[in-house]
């Protein structure tokens, strides 16, 4: 792909979101905007200019240059963006994501732009007469890349935010791209029919919210795959399978959930159990370990568990998750040393204060007295 100034000024806004931890909400104005400043209108402070340069330059392969631009010289967005898209032209062999932990702990992932331009090239044949992309996820993600910056350049189509439409009058064809957690939100306002594309990755996609989305009349399809894979197989029926994309195949050891590139005869293994449905079908059978995607974020049921048994009062913890029409929750079941109503309260404060919020349990139950966090 060639890379261009809009594609760039995207990646910087959105990692600018990542690096203040706030929320991606789709909202236009700021890509838009021209001579914008770092910290006068973005609202960095020094620190998080900091942390943003090495995430930029993480992200663009920068730091594998002789002499990579000095990011913190210059004050404004646009400055930056200059000097990565120069910087690109040199170097464009590769781009870095964070990985959100899907096959292991938090790492960076480096994937060659031939590899990105393989799934571009196969997604651009499943949406090749979609008319604009409407991103509900950030660009920095590397589903968010896909479909943000290398559809779009491929397609030849506009990126419009939830913040520039109207669920009751989408244009025709537009693809709307989105986690499970974010197609909830989406169909709460929406019109009894959408007359859509949709794409859904991130999570498992439940079949009643499958169900959900196509009784809007959209035409969805699913995504399985993770950062360090980027896309595997994909399935338009919750009645189906996955199927594999065309350059994946399963190796000799199924059962241990290993797929391989055609291309470069490297393996990778599956965050899940899978069972195997001929040649290239495969189903979903759950996750290899304690983790679970709550609003869109993983939740591992392991730390919170050593997080809470920490707490002086708690003599044990034991975690489960459950799942209530088309969400995922996480309750909490504690025993203390001296169940009374003051450690009760201590510990509820102490949950909501040590966690985030997506890995606070939904319900604590103290012996058989249950609780709302």
């Amino acid at each position: 792909m060639i890379w261009e100034t809009q594609h760039i000024k995207r990646i910087l806004l959105d990692l600018a979101l990542k690096v203040t931890d706030t929320p991606f909400y789709g909202v236009n104005t700021p890509y838009d905007t021209t001579g914008l400043d770092w910290k006068n209108d973005v609202g960095l402070d020094s620190i998080q200019l900091m942390h943003l340069s090495v995430a930029a330059g993480s992200f663009f392969s920068l730091f594998e240059m002789d002499q990579p631009p000095y990011l913190l010289s210059y004050s404004s967005v646009d400055e930056w963006v200059s000097e990565i898209l120069s910087a690109k032209k040199e170097v464009n062999n590769s781009i870095s994501f964070t990985s959100s932990g899907t096959t292991g702990n938090t790492k960076v992932v480096k994937h060659t732009m031939q590899f990105l331009d393989r799934e571009i090239n196969f997604l651009s044949t499943l949406f090749n007469d979609a008319t604009q992309i409407i991103p509900y996820i950030p660009s920095y993600t590397i589903y968010g890349f896909l479909f943000t910056v290398g559809l779009q350049q491929k397609l030849k189509i506009p990126v419009l935010y939830p913040s520039e439409i109207n669920l009751q009058n989408l244009p025709s064809k537009a693809l709307i791209v989105a986690t499970p957690f974010h197609w909830q939100v989406i169909l709460v306002p929406s019109p009894s029919v959408l007359n859509c594309y949709g794409v859904s990755s991130g999570a498992p996609l439940f079949d009643s919210l499958f169900k959900d989305i196509i009784n809007k009349n959209v035409i969805l399809t699913e995504l399985y795959g993770s950062t360090e894979t980027a896309g595997v197989a994909f399935r338009k029926s919750f009645l189906q399978g996955f199927t594999l994309f065309p350059y994946w195949k399963f190796t000799t050891t199924p059962n241990n959930s290993e797929i391989e590139d055609q291309d470069t005869q490297l393996t990778y293994m599956l965050m899940d159990h899978i069972g195997i449905n001929g040649a290239n079908t495969l189903n979903i059978l759950g996750r290899k370990d304690k983790k679970i995607k709550i609003a869109g974020k993983l939740a591992d049921l392991d730390y919170i568990q050593n997080i809470i048994e920490q707490f002086p009062a708690v003599q044990n913890c034991n975690l489960s998750a459950k799942r209530i029409e088309n969400k995922v929750t996480i309750h909490a079941y504690l025993g203390l040393h001296v169940d009374n109503k003051a450690n009760r309260e201590a510990v509820m404060k102490q949950i909501r204060s040590s966690l985030k919020p997506h890995e606070i349990p939904k319900r604590v139950t103290f012996g058989s007295i249950a609780a709302d966090v």
